[in-house]
């Protein structure tokens, strides 16, 4: 039966069987066509009554009609050079309905009947009819017995295209529903597919396309996939342009497929490791700091862990202080989610002072109004920060590290901590999880946006000893410990006695060396001291003589007066 015949159509329902809103189309002589499901109503099946949809109870419905397809016409197709040949081949012809014409592509099943109809309108839109669950690729019922390669396009008139330019041995066909369906119908049609020796996929050269090539590959068997570069938008287009002997050339020139992330050596050009300047490195003013690590670069990841007040923001703020004075043309992202933003550059404005900044913040007259001007105009365009408020997830942290990066041209980004991401997750495992998620998404930052991150994070484990009463700090202290020891270019622990007897030992900080990926150089690199306010290095040590050191045991009143460490702000 076609409904276009013998009925005409009155108006759009909901559908009783998908639930779908209007896509039934409802006919004069009481039947309709869910254009969504693809199911068929006979007249009397479904009872409209103002808008409410009732069906029959299944004894009172009639035996649903087969679909039946609507006949095609074969002609050429002169715009896009197409032949009536090779539209009749794929069962892909005109047919006229309501006044106007529609260009339609048949749908076969594996006995070759078509159970379904793919139709497309003057402009551009398109709709199904016939049983749409389960499609084969289009043109699959012209593979020849002789055809050991397969050509898979995004579109009908793409594998026409193709096909009409190709001897047998090639099959030419199309994902039906386009670039977004393409993986599912691939998977779908996997068996067919792999009865061939070659698979060539052939998708539109936009990001669509791209996207959909790209998921696709990850079903296909590698040894077997070729992919088509064009800088042509598709096949059709290639067709029209450049004629059949192009696309044939296109198609013997398809290059194997490899995955992007993975090369061999003669995929780096050779100029480029021979003439490739080495990295700009950023030195501090720490001399034991800058011979283990031999300063710091751009695509990065330093991360620094101590136990709590023993200094990990001072240092940090330190750290980035430095830069900035070495580095004139510098400008740094620095994230501090403990401390406000006033707080943050008041901390900048006391180190450019030599003072404490819990000094400056109880009183601001110790540094006099000159002076501080100067400070803040120092550093108030080169230094970004960002508005913080409640929970802070890893995802938005990595947005605004984004945004900064790109809108302000920064270098650095200080992040002052990593584990205070995790700190609206319950349970242990899941803060584990934040934290490599986190490590991850910045390693990738990093070398997309060429930058170096500097991050301080927290410990959670305690030794014999605890952290804060100068207690070795290990790369198992870390949180987060396995992503950090796999994720990081530089680990640095400090130490420090914050409950000395000796005030000597108090003030002392030991910068220790965990990992360095570069160089490899591990230990105690310096001393430094903090009790003015500024963390100023008493004693750097040679890399021969202890960066394998493993420490001999101290006496109490040894660790009293050797430890190193350095003084909190406030």
């Amino acid at each position: 039966m076609r409904l276009e015949e013998k009925a005409k159509f009155l108006e759009h329902a909901a559908c009783p069987k998908c639930g779908s809103s209007d896509a039934r189309a409802i006919y004069s002589d009481g039947s309709s066509y869910c254009f969504s499901c693809g199911t068929y109503f006979a007249p009397g099946e479904i009872e409209e009554d103002e808008g409410v949809i009732e069906v029959k109870e299944p004894e009172e419905i009639q035996e649903p009609q087969k679909f039946t397809p609507v006949p095609l016409n074969y002609a050429d197709i002169t715009n896009r050079k197409l032949s009536a040949y090779i539209l009749q081949k794929y069962s892909m012809g005109i047919h006229r309905e309501n006044g106007q014409i529609l260009l339609v592509a048949n749908y076969f099943n594996s006995t070759g009947d078509v159970i379904a109809q793919h139709f497309r309108t003057p402009d551009k839109k398109f709709f199904w009819r016939g049983n749409t669950k389960s499609l084969p690729l289009f043109g699959s019922q012209t593979k020849d017995k002789s055809a050991t390669t397969l050509v898979i396009t995004e579109g009908e008139i793409d594998a026409c295209s193709v096909a009409q330019c190709l001897p047998p041995v090639y099959t030419v066909v199309s994902v039906p529903n386009g670039a977004q369906s393409a993986p599912k119908y691939i998977k779908e049609n996997l068996g067919f597919i792999e009865e061939f020796q070659k698979v060539i996929l052939w998708f539109d050269n936009d990001e669509p396309g791209r996207e959909a090539k790209r998921k696709a590959l990850e079903i296909l068997d590698p040894e077997k996939s070729y992919v088509i570069i064009s800088e042509r938008k598709d096949a059709n287009e290639v067709l029209v342009n450049d004629g059949p002997q192009k696309i044939k050339e296109l198609v013997m020139s398809a290059q194997k497929w490899k995955p992007e992330d993975i090369r061999t050596i003669q995929d780096i050009p050779l100029d480029k490791l021979l003439h490739t300047p080495p990295e700009l490195v950023y030195y501090t003013s720490y001399e034991g700091l800058n011979r283990f690590l031999n300063g710091f670069r751009m695509n990065e990841l330093v991360v620094i862990g101590a136990g709590t007040g023993v200094g990990k923001s001072t240092f940090l703020r330190h750290l980035a202080y430095d830069l900035l004075v070495t580095y004139p043309e510098l400008r740094i992202g620095y994230l501090a989610f403990e401390e406000t933003n006033e707080m943050s550059t008041l901390g900048f404005i006391a180190r450019d002072n030599q003072v404490k900044l819990g000094d400056l913040f109880l009183d601001r007259t110790i540094v006099s109004e000159e002076n501080f001007r100067k400070s803040y105009d120092k550093f108030k365009d080169r230094i970004v920060m960002m508005d913080h408020f409640g929970f802070l997830s890893p995802e938005r942290v990595i947005q605004k590290i984004k945004e900064i990066v790109k809108i302000y041209d920064t270098q650095f980004i200080f992040l002052d901590h990593i584990t205070m991401l995790t700190y609206g997750i319950d349970q242990s495992l899941n803060e584990r999880r934040a934290i490599d998620s986190l490590l991850n998404q910045l390693r990738i930052l990093i070398k997309s946006l060429n930058i170096g991150v500097i991050a301080v994070s927290h410990l959670n484990m305690k030794g014999e000893e605890h952290h804060e009463e100068g207690g070795r700090v290990t790369l198992e202290h870390f949180r987060g410990s396995g992503s950090i020891k796999q994720l990081a270019d530089v680990v640095i622990g400090l130490e420090r006695n914050t409950q000395a007897n000796n005030l000597d030992a108090r003030f002392q900080t030991k910068v220790r060396i965990l990992k360095d990926r570069l160089y490899g150089n591990t230990g105690v690199c310096s001393i430094i001291d903090g009790r003015s306010g500024v963390l100023r290095e008493t004693q750097s040590f040679m890399l021969n003589q202890f960066q394998f050191e493993d420490e001999t045991e101290e006496t109490e009143e040894e660790k009293d007066t050797q430890s190193t460490t350095f003084e909190e702000d406030f």
